[in-house]
């Protein structure tokens, strides 16, 4: 299933794609088979696997029954497939963790390190935006805004200290990010002036991180029997049209069951949790002479099979 978040009125309701078109799951459908679902994706969620794959039937039971589809169309909750009226899929998650340093590439590039374990740490769920919201450069921190193509992961069930070889059985599915970054606090960390200094500016780049709209996030969430290896999806971002990544997931130096594996082992991981994965290379900061986000602007995240963001630059 892919599963998407609009506006209505004043909330965030969930919707389910049906062919092209987006089956609104608040309201009176009038139609019983589509009755008593949560109409939100982090309450689906919550409601457990059971209730996603009764929700699931009843859209493979929709099919292409004319009727029906007609009378749901009729009703406002069979609506066309429009972007521009799309949430993040998970507007307000638990928590959201964001894997840093994860492609060989990015290291080069970044003149960093291997890590001897996956390197994670929390970003702000205030900067998720939507898959075509504008992204906001902030007050005094203009002129080094970032772009990061990630793959993000959507936690199903519960966990805790769960091994790699079961961790993707943990996953609700999968969605693309823009882990936007504000890179203002990064140079001082590598020019490594001290001991407190460093880990003071290392902080101050991970909050440069958790800006509003720092997190474009969408445009829908793919369940994950539709991607059943996340390891061998093309990545991609473009900025005014110009490729500036393009890579593809088995390039992650920890894979995704490991990323899982690694943060369960500290923190019960709960339904609508997210967790970005790392971008590989091709990031601003990282070239020569450095490129940054200005006004104006349009940035692409692209992965196959999910999607992609589109965000103009403020």
């Amino acid at each position: 299933m892919k599963l998407a978040t609009i506006q209505e009125g004043n909330w965030p309701v969930a919707a389910v794609m049906v062919g092209d078109e987006l089956l609104v799951l608040s309201g009176d459908h009038g139609d019983p088979q589509l009755a008593g679902f949560p109409s939100t994706v982090i309450g689906l969620l919550h409601d457990g696997p059971e209730t996603m794959q009764r929700l699931a039937d009843a859209i493979a039971r929709l099919g292409n029954d004319k009727a029906r589809l007609a009378t749901l169309r009729a009703a406002g909750a069979l609506r066309p497939y429009d972007e521009d009226l799309l949430l993040a899929p998970i507007p307000i998650p638990g928590t959201m963790f964001a894997a840093g340093l994860n492609y060989l590439d990015h290291l080069e590039e970044m003149g960093s390190p291997i890590p001897k374990e996956a390197y994670v740490f929390h970003k702000s769920v205030a900067s998720i935006t939507g898959p075509r919201s504008a992204i906001a450069r902030p007050v005094g921190h203009t002129g080094m805004v970032d772009w990061e193509a990630e793959l993000a992961v959507v936690i199903g069930v519960e966990c805790h200290r769960v091994s790699e070889a079961d961790a993707l059985s943990y996953v609700a599915g999968y969605m693309v990010a823009n882990d936007v970054s504000a890179r203002d606090w990064l140079d001082p960390v590598f020019q490594n002036p001290g001991i407190m200094e460093p880990i003071v500016n290392w902080d101050r780049n991970m909050m440069g991180k958790s800006f509003p709209t720092f997190c474009p996030l969408g445009p829908v969430l793919v369940t994950a029997d539709e991607i059943p290896d996340p390891q061998v999806l093309p990545i991609s971002s473009r900025v005014n049209g110009s490729v500036m990544q393009e890579s593809n997931t088995r390039l992650m130096i920890f894979s995704v069951a490991q990323i899982i594996a690694h943060l369960s082992r500290w923190y019960v991981l709960r339904p609508g949790d997210v967790i970005l994965t790392g971008t590989p290379a091709g990031v601003g900061v990282g070239r020569t002479p450095r490129i940054f986000l200005q006004g104006g602007d349009v940035v692409e995240v692209e992965i196959q099979g999910l999607g992609r963001v589109v965000n103009s630059v403020q």
